[in-house]
């Protein structure tokens, strides 16, 4: 028997991580025994046992809590030993190490002494240290980005810190191992600061200063001595000031470097340069230990081509779609200027970025005149071509593209005989990698690169699958849960949410929900909207009737604002606190991380109550802004085929999702052994079931309302129907789906749950149909396109190659690689068991098509590696499954033979 994968907090040797008590998961493999019989979990604090479980048969590698109060800046090492059904054994250990919990900084906030609070600044103190350097941990953040430099070297191996979270509500730090940059005698601490997400523009319109028009930083430098001594360095107003080479820096615009500015020295002893002084600075919010994963750089791509356009342009092309940033080597002389421009498409062989809006993604370097490696420091891009300027002569080897994210890695892999279909599932696991940089954004390219809400909750059963999400998203929810809490139990449509009132803003507090869907040019339909504000009806009838347009322009785009539409919540993005959770518990089984994010799903629930039972407590969800079927294909009027909202009904579909929301909750309820909670939530999903089906069917099965495609889809999938009419929806669901040639016209809403419910509900050959087309609508043409990632738009590109619009139009959103979570589920047929979570229990139903004539998928799940295969042999089918150790697979085979195996492989 070996042990992998040993994680603490679900991260692998955690520095600084927040915890209140350490949950410890592992997996147990190559063993002929096929169950564990006990396990053992012991925790050590500097060679003193500080808890010891004992052999016991119920410590799962799921998730065991070790109840132990963690002292703060402490090395844990914990062992755990497995016992197998069959005698054999192992023991492994890792470590983690704990941050400064609650414990304050013995440090002060401080910044540069500039007048200018745009100008960014180098911070650094010379510091002596008397002895030799046993060990040293720094302790720092930094609003908005920051870099700690130590005697002229980055320490760490991350980037963009402290990362994109709440900045208003908790301020997350660092803790780095500064052990091996530290000597005895002099030294330097420096930290480089940028505006990011803090005080950057931000969000459409462009919010400045978001959290704070100041940028300034904290650090705590602790160094144990060879003799056991400790010396605490913090920063205070004795700390110099330099100005920064960087003398732009913003999220969606990029960066510029002048190498002329360059400070020689300034985080090593003995630096000459002419320094500023450095200011106190109060900072309300308050310290917390970082909560997710660390930001790096995980792959390196080389130039896959250089294209010379008809333009004249030189353009690096790196085959791939990433986040990140480019790389170079530079020899400009002095007063040269290197422009690199991002894109993510070529149009008519051309460089083109306009659908980045007004991101202008560039980075700006003038030389020295020295040679240099360069790279940004406080920004980042999405990006497959990147266009050359200012380089004579542009050598491949010079340029590395350089894509960074979350640690976080993958997990899944499905290979078919169909190459189209297997760079679908390359698009949209690549698609996930880009979007998981601290937090789940909808794009990492243009002016957006927000937490969307329902985004992540559409993909987290998918994500869950191909990556190892745990950390991750406890994180995020972590941000959703203070954002709820402001919300008065509602969560937003991104996290996180502005507080401020939207750059020149008329001032008028409008709901957008009364303005977002006016056509244009609509006045009338303008002056019906306005009648309930008398502030804003008084504004309109004092201007001359000439103007009134120009006016209606003015407070529908600078009155629409995301945080004051959203204060009631809406469906599927506001589901993200039941939906996410969900996931996670379901693919990873860990009751703890379920436990703490229970709260957030049952707050949600009841916030949706509430509008229930304004509206006489029916079981039906009437109210809030939403937003539907999410930029569907099925308005029936040509004219309104640029509406986003879909002709599925709104109420319908949030009544259809309060009761999903609900049924999870009552599934985690009794998870967690919560039995009132259970009974409460069972009681409201059926009411709600019931309600939902009374008001939008018939008898017949057949809708009041438009039966859409997504319509029927969630009818089905949620089991919204009237008893014994299953059939009759699928019917309308397959009859729509011919309407269309046997497409899909489904937004966000729908997609996802799209073709597991029709393999679900015996309709899995349309599945496949819909899977395998390769015209428009439907995923395999963009594949066919050239895509490398996932679009946001079914028709982002048209088929001639260029660009079907660029008011929202990204090549990098993950929601409708959704479809991959049907590949796991459906086509290879792996499912969580709802007995098992955590694939300790799991069904095996593969579901084959002979379109696709083989498929290979392994996942390396919380409890082991599975892998199931099947291949077409002329008309006979083959399957092989591997289920890992301490498992139990009920397998399903389409013939109708079931089998109930344990660990172990089988052929049939």
């Amino acid at each position: 028997m070996k042990l992998s994968h040993l994680r603490t907090n679900h991260v692998k040797t955690p520095l600084g991580l927040a915890m209140a008590r350490p949950v410890f998961t592992w997996t147990a493999y190559d063993t002929p025994d096929k169950k564990q019989a006990a396990a053992q979990v012991k925790l050590s604090l500097e060679g003193e046992t500080v808890f010891d479980s004992g052999r016991q048969e119920g410590i799962s590698s799921l998730g065991f809590e070790a109840p132990v109060e963690l002292l703060p800046r402490k090395r844990y090492d914990w062992t755990v030993t497995v016992w197998g059904d069959g005698g054999d054994t192992a023991t492994a250990g890792s470590y983690f190490e704990t941050g400064k919990q609650d414990e304050p900084f013995q440090a002060s906030w401080i910044a540069a002494g500039l007048e200018d609070k745009e100008r960014q600044a180098l911070l650094a103190k010379d510091i002596r240290l008397s002895g030799r350097v046993k060990s040293a941990r720094a302790y720092a953040c930094g609003l908005g980005i920051y870099e700690l430099w130590i005697n002229g070297q980055k320490a760490g191996d991350e980037y963009l810190l402290p990362g994109y979270h709440c900045y208003d509500f908790a301020l997350e730090h660092q803790t780095f191992d500064v052990t091996d940059l530290l000597r005895e005698g002099e030294n330097t601490l420096g930290l480089a600061l940028g505006p990011g997400w803090y005080k950057g523009d931000m969000i459409f319109d462009r919010y400045h200063d978001l959290y704070g028009d100041t940028m300034h930083a904290i650090c705590e430098l602790r160094v144990t001595y060879g003799d056991g001594s400790e010396e605490v360095f913090g920063t205070d107003d004795s700390f110099r000031a330099y100005k920064s080479p960087v003398t732009f820096s913003n999220i969606y615009d990029g960066e510029h470097f002048d190498a002329n500015l360059i400070v020689p020295g300034w985080s090593e002893p003995g630096c000459k340069a002419e320094a500023l002084g450095t200011v106190i600075v109060e900072e309300k919010t308050p310290l917390v230990s970082r909560r997710g994963p660390k930001i790096v750089k995980k792959q390196e791509f080389a130039p896959v081509e250089i294209i010379h356009t008809k333009k004249g342009e030189t353009v690096l092309d790196f085959g791939q779609n990433m986040t990140g940033w480019v790389e170079f080597n530079t020899e400009a002389p002095k007063g040269a200027v290197v422009k690199l421009s991002y894109g993510e498409v070529m149009q008519d062989g051309c460089f083109y970025r306009d659908n980045l809006r007004t991101a202008k993604a560039e980075y700006i370097y003038t030389s020295d005149g020295e040679k240099r490696r360069v790279r940004p420091h406080f920004t980042f891009y999405g990006f497959r071509y990147v266009k050359v300027e200012g380089v004579e002569r542009v050598r491949p080897g010079d340029f590395t593209a350089c894509h960074i994210r979350s640690d976080i890695e993958q997990t899944g892999s499905i290979r078919t005989d169909n190459p189209r279909v297997n760079q679908l599932f390359h698009n949209a696991l690549w698609g996930q990698f880009d979007n998981f940089l601290d937090l789940p954004t909808d794009c990492p390219q243009r002016d957006e690169r927000l937490g969307w809400t329902g985004d992540a909750a559409i993909i987290s059963s998918t994500a869950c699958k191909n990556i190892y999400m745990p950390a991750f998203f406890h994180h995020f929810i972590e941000n959703v849960r203070m954002e709820q809490e402001y919300h008065g139990g509602a969560v937003p449509f991104y996290v996180p949410a502005p507080k401020k009132a939207k750059p020149g803003s008329t001032g008028i507090d409008l709901d957008p929900g009364d303005f977002m869907s006016i056509p244009e040019g609509d006045m009338a339909a303008f002056e019906a909207a306005i009648d309930k504000y008398p502030e804003l009806r008084a504004a309109v009838d004092a201007l001359p009737e000439s103007e009134r347009m120009d006016f209606a322009v003015k407070v529908i785009t600078e009155n629409f604002s995301f945080e004051h539409g959203n204060k009631n919540g809406v469906a599927i993005w506001s589901d993200v606190a039941t939906m996410m959770p969900w996931a996670v518990y379901e693919n990873y089984g860990d009751l703890n991380l379920l436990r703490a994010e229970y709260p957030v799903m049952k707050t949600w629930v009841e916030r949706i109550r509430k509008d229930d039972m304004a509206d006489g407590g029916r079981g039906l969800w009437l109210r809030g802004h939403q937003l539907g079927d999410w930029l569907a294909l099925d308005k029936p009027d040509p004219k309104d085929s640029e509406n986003p909202f879909g002709a599925t009904d709104l109420q319908y579909t949030a009544s259809c999702f309060y009761c999903y929301s609900a049924e999870l909750t009552m599934r985690a309820a009794g998870a967690l052994g919560y039995t009132e909670d259970e009974e409460k939530y069972r009681a409201l999903s059926e009411k709600i079931r019931a309600a939902v089906t009374a008001e939008y069917f018939n008898p017949d099965g057949s809708f009041k309302i438009e039966g859409t495609q997504t319509a029927c889809v969630l009818s089905l999938f949620f089991g919204i129907y009237p008893e014994g009419k299953k059939e009759a929806v699928l019917g309308q669901l397959k009859a729509r789906l011919e309407a269309k040639n046997w497409h899909l016209d489904t937004g966000f809403c729908g997609t996802p749950f799209l073709c597991r419910a029709l393999s679900d509900s015996g309709a899995n050959d349309i599945a496949y149909t819909l899977l395998l087309n390769d015209d428009y609508p439907s995923w395999l043409y963009e594949v066919k396109l050239g895509a490398t990632t996932v679009w946001e738009r079914w028709n982002s590109l048209l088929p001639d190659g260029t660009i079907s619009g660029t008011g929202m139009n990204s090549l990098n959103h993950y929601a409708y690689g959704s479809i991959v979570d049907w590949m796991y589920r459906n086509m290879a047929g792996l499912c969580p068991g709802k007995e098992g979570p955590g694939y300790k229990r799991a069904t095996i139903r593969p579901m084959p098509d002979p379109r696709v004539r083989s498929v290979d998928m392994e996942l390396d799940t919380a409890s082991g590696l599975y892998r199931v295969c099947w291949r077409y042999d002329g008309d006979k089918l083959s399957y092989h499954v591997t289920v890992p150790f301490d498992c139990t697979a009920d397998i399903i085979l389409p013939d109708g033979r079931r089998e109930k195996v344990g660990a172990g492989s089988y052929e049939f």
